[in-house]
């Protein structure tokens, strides 16, 4: 009988320990550097799921400490890996393709698929330069400098990179102004200096909300919290596509901190009459320019489609175009990006890396990003998974940007493979092992999430094949129709593993029915702490990675004790008791599922039991 590592056991604590050690090294986590998705898993989890599909052989403890060595040494496991070669491995749902370029790390041979084009671009983008030799890597990041360099004269020439006393600026503080209404949450600048500005003058105070006049979703109005749709009305009027700024009766944006280099510092000062009228002169500058742009296709003149997370950009702030979502200034930085990019491409590696350092430019710096008071610094767009218009944000001028346009291009050392756009209910490929992240119900909505991004990246995506999203349709129906089709794509003695980081009831119930509905049994579940104590996310969410590992054939495989499971990820040392209940929520949805297929029944009534066993 067919029987792997994976099924009887997984190295949970090591796996908890690495994947925290991942995240808090960005040396450690080489996709961010080419572009933005959401909810990638860590490399370690993938690596140690790509080890633990290798044949059990030995005692369960030889094998754990073979595993844990594998680890930590790469070579080790190429050698693991080459010696019980695993066939092909896919990712049906690749996302931002962390396992494809895993697999491609260490020599497995991969297939990733995708419904979503940007996702298809940015995992293709990755692969591809991830294989070139690091001489020719560097030579990319030499193109991205020079490139860096021209923008910064050519913004120069503008006029507007230095504020009224003639210093160069580095970071602008904006607040909102909701009918007359002044919103900020608070005009302190930084919380470590306790620097605040309050009537136009600089203090310092204890108050970490001083002057603020919004709190808990309310805006201060004669003194009374109101709420912001009271406030709105009816609605704010719909912007027209030329606009880039909101009409001065209903939702406007006023400047009332700049950030600028002096003496080799960088200090704040309070904008001045003129600082306001030059703002004022960039804004008519991007106005009348606009036109042109759309002809040229320097910004594109996209609609933003009705969605669960878009209807609140219409909504809340009256923005009906992708382009409303930037600044007079970010849409000036943008076009001038590209125009050095085209006349300066030569290839297509040169162009391909400035489109991806325009992607990082639009998540770093839009209308979107909240001013981070503890660190002096904003926040990317997508903070959190979610397109949030906020009552005050920053705004970045050129040198702020220097980061996220010149990123070091990692290498994958392996060779590369094109991930293809295709529904995963749909026909396709043979494989041997499948390793997923699939969606969840309607947690993210990626269709809606990455047209921020695809209207600007238009000329490097790939065609959309019809077909709805998961997410976006009946999930249920479609999660189950998916595993079927894995199922019939699945060579003998192959195995599905999922990643699956949800708490709630009915994903649970959902997972369970599809891979009933698929004839598939599941032979382990692992919960994994990705964020072990000291965690960096804290309330409500929970941190659990569950590995379940599915087959067509029954077989020994992991128990179903809920308790052991809890105690080997850690849940009961978490002094967080949301964060506590919302992990053992998730430990319990996969405790069921495993429950289930032993046991046979009901899942939501294994589920029911379980919680009341664990006192969640």
């Amino acid at each position: 009988m067919d029987t792997r590592r994976i099924d009887l056991c997984f190295p949970v604590a090591k796996v908890s320990e690495l994947a925290a050690r991942e995240r808090r090294s960005a040396a450690a986590q080489p996709l961010p550097s080419f572009g933005k998705w959401w909810g990638r898993k860590p490399h370690s989890l993938i690596r140690a799921i790509l080890l633990g599909c290798t044949p059990h052989e030995g005692d369960r403890e030889s094998v754990l400490r073979r595993w844990m060595l594998a680890l930590e040494q790469e070579e080790l496991a190429k050698t693991d890996l080459s010696a019980n070669p695993l066939g092909r491995v896919l990712d049906p749902f690749v996302g931002g393709g962390a396992v494809p370029w895993t697999c491609a790390s260490l020599g497995v041979d991969f297939l990733a698929s995708d419904l979503q084009p940007q996702s298809i671009f940015l995992t293709n983008a990755s692969l591809q330069l991830g294989a070139l030799s690091q001489d020719e890597r560097q030579r990319l990041h030499g193109f991205l400098t020079l490139a860096y360099e021209e923008v910064q004269r050519r913004l120069h020439a503008d006029g507007f990179t230095h504020d009224a006393g003639g210093r160069l600026m580095d970071m602008t503080l904006y607040h909102g102004r909701l009918r007359g209404v002044d919103c900020i949450s608070s005009r302190r600048v930084d919380h470590r200096s306790k620097l605040s500005i309050i009537d136009g003058a600089f203090c310092t105070t204890d108050d970490p909300h001083a002057g603020g006049t919004v709190k808990h979703g309310r805006v201060l109005v004669d003194g009374e919290p109101v709420r912001f749709d009271h406030l709105r009305g009816d609605g704010l009027r719909p912007w027209d596509s030329e606009q880039v700024v909101g009409e001065q009766e209903e939702w406007q944006e006023i400047p009332w901190a700049i950030r600028v280099h002096e003496d080799g510092n960088r200090i704040w000062v309070v904008p001045t009459k003129d600082d306001v009228l030059r703002d004022q002169a960039l804004t008519h500058f991007v106005e009348r320019s606009l036109a042109g742009w759309f002809d040229e296709g320097l910004i594109p003149e996209s609609a933003i489609p009705p969605g669960v997370e878009t209807d609140r950009l219409s909504r809340e702030r009256g923005w009906t175009h992708w382009h409303h979502l930037f600044a007079p200034r970010q849409l000036l930085q943008l076009v001038r990006f590209q125009e050095v990019i085209r006349s300066r491409a030569r290839n297509e590696e040169e162009r391909l890396v400035g489109a991806l350092a325009l992607g990082r430019m639009l998540n770093w710096n839009s209308r979107l990003c909240m001013w981070n008071r503890h660190l002096a610094k904003t926040e990317q767009t997508f903070a959190n998974l979610a397109l949030n218009p906020l009552s005050d944000f920053g705004v970045r001028s050129w040198p702020a940007l220097k980061s996220a346009v010149l990123r070091k291009i990692p290498g994958h050392g392996g060779r590369t493979r094109e991930a293809s756009i295709a529904d995963a209910r749909s026909p396709g490929p043979a494989f041997d092992l499948c390793i997923t992240d699939p969606p969840y119900d309607d947690a993210v909505h990626y269709d809606e999430l990455s047209s921020f991004f695809s209207v600007w990246h238009q000329d490097f995506l790939p065609d959309a094949i019809p077909g709805e999203s998961l997410e976006s349709g009946d999930f249920a129906t479609g999660l189950q129709e998916s595993f079927q089709n894995l199922r019939a794509r699945m060579r003998a003695g192959g195995r599905i593993v999922l990643m699956f980081a949800q708490n709630a009831s009915s994903s649970w119930t959902d997972l369970a029915h599809a891979v009933e509905a698929a004839g598939l049994f599941v032979r382990a579940v692992w919960p994994v702490d990705l964020e072990p104590r000291p965690g960096l996310k804290r309330g409500r969410f929970g941190t659990l990675a569950v590995v379940v590992v599915l087959s067509i054939e029954e077989g020994p495989g992991a128990p179903d004790d809920p308790r052991a499971m809890a105690l080997a990820a850690g849940l009961h040392d978490d002094d967080d008791p949301d964060r506590r209940a919302a992990n053992l929520q998730a430990c319990a949805g996969a405790c069921a599922l495993r429950r289930s297929a032993l046991r046979g029944g009901d899942p939501s009534t294994h589920l029911r039991s379980i919680l009341d066993e664990l006192a969640v």
